[in-house]
């Protein structure tokens, strides 16, 4: 697969690796996946796409080269010679071989985060929490790091590879300092076919889509596969750009959740950061239902999951309710990860109708899992306070035409902007049919460009608006094909509404 559309935006790496190579202006740079702070982070409008750009040289001069991208494998080639590049996660290693021609790293710019050291062993690069350690197995390197002792940082720092029999050999360990370079075993042949066996793997876990979009589909498995971060706990999450970017959420690892078949995989999204913010994980767990996933679940994946649900649920019903105990607010606009400038007119706290409609269907997923372990009485109180957070949801938020916000205090109604107006369509058939007959009319094909749009379109569908959002899903599916994928996490709505609504 080429995945040159994707060098610019998200690079070229390993899920289990920090290391990425990115595109700017047709050269490749060394970079490393922002995982901390400190550690180089590829904004917008980088001026450097990375930590070294690459060059390949000939008799010390600058040789033109063009590339090629697949999943596995990066293959540089010139006039002179050729450079291919993999990674070797077994190692924590970047493979770099080239034939023919020198190759220079060139961080370009003098730093004050930017500390090396030259060794007898190899060369050292750290740059807040990243940490490059280059060792020539083949080729002779030559690094030029001069410092200005006055501004206690280095001019620039340029890393030259000369061929030894006309071969280099560069391999760039992603350790910290106190740990000894592993053992290379693999060949660049070897850890590219292991890559890609890895990738084809993981693709399979991911659920299918009608064949049309299967193209596509590898795509976006790319991109979630490489944007992989480990998190201390041991737990894996899926980042909206590895390179430019460490933030995430839980109601994002909900929406990832949903691209998986295995509903135990899916599981470990659900429950791989604390139950803070929306409370989305009902939702993904009840898409999970609708597949018949839990059938080979163990009984204490779904446990961890009813935990998950109810600390969720504990968290809003004491934290975020007034006089109406079914009525839920956001106290701050920080707490809502949706567009809200409309909503907090009437200023804080405001009920919204994203909030409590996300609640019921968290009522509803608790119920469900409660009945699957056979405690019964915890589902007859899930499906009892469902009941009431619907009651209270239409009583206080619906004005016969649309769902808008409103001041705990005060009573003061607000507009609810666009996709919170929609967003009461995720309870499907839950929501009475003059109701969702008035927001289904209002849906327009744009609501899948709002973060959390792929709930609505889902539950237009579950209320009985598949045409609607047939339309919807083709037109997104359409437009990525055509203009590429911005977001690993957009790319896996799509999948999870193409396996659904197609």
């Amino acid at each position: 697969m080429d995945i040159r559309p994707c060098m610019v935006r998200f690079g070229f790496g390993h899920r289990a690796s920090k290391h990425i190579l990115v595109e700017q202006g047709g050269k490749l740079w060394l970079a490393f996946a922002s995982e901390g702070s400190g550690t180089f982070m590829m904004s917008e409008d980088s001026q450097a796409a990375g930590l070294f750009e690459l060059s390949t040289l000939y008799d010390g001069k600058d040789l033109p080269y063009t590339y090629s991208a697949t999943e596995s494998l990066i293959e540089i080639t010139t006039e002179k010679g050729n450079v291919r590049i993999a990674i070797d996660a077994c190692a924590s290693a970047l493979r770099i071989e080239g034939e023919g021609v020198s190759l220079r790293l060139d961080s370009k710019e003098a730093t004050r985060q930017l500390t090396t050291l030259n060794t007898a062993k190899g060369v050292s690069v750290n740059i807040g929490g990243g940490r490059y350690f280059f060792v020539s197995r083949k080729g002779k390197m030559e690094f030029d790091d001069t410092w200005l002792l006055k501004e206690f940082h280095s001019i620039t720092a340029v890393l030259d590879v000369v061929p030894e029999n006309g071969k280099i050999d560069l391999i760039a360990y992603d350790l910290s300092a106190d740990m000894e370079p592993p053992e290379i075993t693999k060949t660049i042949d070897e850890c590219a076919e292991t890559n890609a066996a890895e990738l084809k793997e993981f693709t399979a876990t991911l659920l299918p889509t009608p064949p049309e979009w299967d193209d596509l589909r590898k795509k976006i498995a790319y991109l979630m596969w490489l944007s992989h971060r480990k998190q201390s706990s041991g737990t894996e999450v899926i980042l909206q750009n590895k390179l430019r970017s460490n933030a995430t959420t839980a109601s994002v690892q909900s929406l990832v959740s949903m691209a998986f078949s295995n509903a135990t995989k899916a599981s470990e999204f659900i429950t791989a950061l604390p139950a803070e913010g929306l409370p989305t994980q009902g939702f993904a767990v009840l898409r999970m239902f609708a597949r018949d996933a839990f059938q080979k679940v163990s009984r204490r994946t779904i446990f961890k999951l009813y935990d998950a649900l109810n600390a969720q649920a504990l968290w809003w019903l004491e934290n975020r309710t007034g006089d109406n105990p079914n009525l839920h607010f956001y106290a701050y606009r920080h707490e809502a990860e949706s567009p809200t400038a409309k909503l907090f007119k009437a200023g804080e706290p405001v009920a919204s109708p994203d909030i409590n409609a996300y609640i019921i269907l968290l009522c509803e997923a608790a119920a469900k899992l409660s009945e699957h372990i056979l405690i019964t009485a915890d589902a007859a109180k899930w499906r009892n306070r469902l009941k009431a957070q619907k009651e209270a949801l239409i009583a206080n938020l619906w004005d016969g035409e649309t769902f808008h916000g409103m001041n705990i205090y005060t009573g003061e109604k607000s507009e609810a902007d666009t996709p919170l107006q929609y967003m009461p369509l995720i309870l499907g058939k839950m929501l009475p049919a003059g109701i969702a007959d008035k927001l289904a009319e209002k849906a327009g094909d744009d609501i899948l460009d709002y973060d959390l749009g792929v709930f609505v379109v889902f539950g237009l569908y579950d209320a009985g608006y598949g045409e609607i959002a047939k339309r919807i899903v083709k037109s997104a599916l359409n437009e990525v094909s055509t203009k590429g994928i911005n977001c690993p996490i957009y790319g896996a709505q799509l999948i999870a509404l193409a396996n659904s609504v197609l």
